[in-house]
């Protein structure tokens, strides 16, 4: 399913994880290579960890995968949505 035609269940997918207790959520709007996707994900979990913003967080981690010859591909790090109550 495209990220377009799941944008109206963007709400209820964000409430079900909020109500399980997940404060951050994010979703990738469109599908990229998994290596380098777990990659940028790791390095967002560990900025979270360190005390930075959701929003903080996936910007630092994008301008590495940005630099990284890995994660290069826009598609590994443009296209993100966060979802977060904060």
């Amino acid at each position: 399913m495209a990220m377009r035609d799941a944008a109206a269940s963007v709400p209820v997918v964000q409430w079900m994880w909020r109500a399980g207790g997940v404060e951050t959520l994010i979703l990738r709007r469109w599908g990229s290579d998994d290596e380098a996707t777990n990659e940028m994900v790791a390095a967002f979990y560990a900025l979270l960890r360190d005390g930075k913003t959701a929003s903080e967080a996936m910007r630092l981690a994008s301008a590495g995968a940005r630099t990284a010859p890995t994660t290069q591909p826009p598609g590994v790090w443009a296209g993100w949505l966060i979802l977060t109550g904060r």
